[in-house]
């Protein structure tokens, strides 16, 4: 079996969107990145590469806080043109290419953790 058979399918994502839309509603709040990045604490102008950020939301969340430095997505699923589509254990960028890198509720979706 490929990575992409044991990736979360379509149909699964779709499911997990919904999921969170109901958690979100019944919260009264969308998913919380704030208290995330805030435990975080990134520097204001680090690079930040967020693994799984299909909807961007936890980058948007960055801008509306003032960060400066360069936020980029990635997303194993093609889905918005400003979301490069990339493999968590196969990143398409060299090291050190960014000061911090986020995987929010991402590892359950992968096959092998530990190569990531």
């Amino acid at each position: 079996m490929t990575n992409m058979e044991r990736r979360c399918s379509l149909s699964e994502s779709a499911a997990l969107a919904a999921r969170d839309r109901v958690l979100s509603r019944l919260v009264g709040v969308e998913w919380p990145f704030s208290p995330l990045l805030g435990l975080l604490n990134p520097p204001p102008a680090a690079d930040l590469l967020d693994v799984g950020a299909r909807g961007r939301r936890l980058l948007r969340t960055l801008w509306a806080q003032g960060h400066i430095g360069r936020p980029v997505g990635l997303d194993p699923q093609p889905g918005r043109s400003d979301v490069p589509v990339g493999e968590a254990n196969a990143l398409p960028f060299a090291g050190g290419a960014f000061d911090v890198v986020t995987l929010v509720r991402v590892l359950g979706h992968l096959p092998n953790t530990q190569a990531v």
